[in-house]
Parts: structure tokens; C-alpha cells; sequence
């Protein structure tokens, strides 16, 4: 799940890194607990994320949910939100991801149209990560 401290952290289009406070499964300890997780062997990985934002409002009017990787990196979701105001509300993908050994990943949200007051929610399973490696 998210950090404690995601209050007040996009909305002006910063992209903010997101923290991850807790970990379920990390069993190469491949994830620094934080932001990163470290690819342990080459091979593709599949990548879920999802993120739930609240306190966007008028003049918010673009979301993008991004995986970036020392390679390259991949749009998750780009949503128009001025017709979604006000509640919370679900910003998910998926990407099956290339990764050789020793390569980083990490995700962004950057919400942009108005001020830096949108949150992300930090209470348990309403936003989280999920990384498995396929093949």
C-alpha cells in the first residue's frame, strides 16, 4: 500500500514518485520499500498498479498513471478527469514489462490543470503494486 505521507502531492503536474509503505510479498527483497523495486533476473514481468486519488477539482483536468524503467517506459492510463470531480477515483493498468538484471522500475502520477492539493489513499488496498515475474 501507499505511504502515509500522499497528501498535497500532484495537481500542478508534478509527477510524483509513488511510496510504498507496505509489502505483502518480497521475497528476493527485491523491493527497496520505498519506490524501487530491482529487477533480480532478465525476463518479462507483469506490472499492476492502482491508484485511488482524492480531492481533485475543476480545472483538474488530466491523469496519467506511468511505469518507467531504465529501458523505457509505459503510459498506464491517460484520463481526462473534468468530468470526474470530487470523489475518489480509480486510476489502473497493467504492462507486461522487459527488464534485464539489475534494471529499476518505478511509478508516477502526475495529475495536471490546477493546484498541488490532490491525495492519493493511503488506506489499505486502495492503492497498491503488484509485480510478478512471467518469463
Amino acid at each position: 500500500s501507499i505511504s502515509n505521507n500522499a497528501t498535497n502531492v500532484t495537481g500542478d503536474a508534478t509527477a510524483f514518485t509513488l511510496i510504498y509503505a507496505t509489502e505483502n510479498f518480497d521475497v528476493g527483497g527485491d523491493f527497496n520499500a520505498v519506490s524501487t523495486f530491482t529487477a533480480p533476473q532478465t525476463g518479462k514481468y507483469l506490472v499492476i498498479v492502482n491508484i485511488t486519488i482524492i480531492g481533485h477539482v475543476a480545472g483538474h483536468n488530466r491523469a496519467t498513471l506511468r511505469i518507467l524503467t531504465t529501458a523505457r517506459n509505459y503510459n498506464l492510463t491517460d484520463t481526462n478527469l473534468n468530468t470526474i470531480l470530487g470523489a475518489a477515483y480509480v486510476l489502473s493498468g497493467s504492462a507486461i514489462v522487459d527488464m534485464t538484471a539489475g534494471d529499476t522500475l518505478t511509478t508516477t502520477l502526475t495529475i495536471s490543470g490546477g493546484a498541488l492539493v490532490v491525495d492519493i489513499d493511503t488506506t489499505a488496498n486502495a492503492s497498491f503494486i503488484t509485480i510478478g515475474l512471467l518469463a
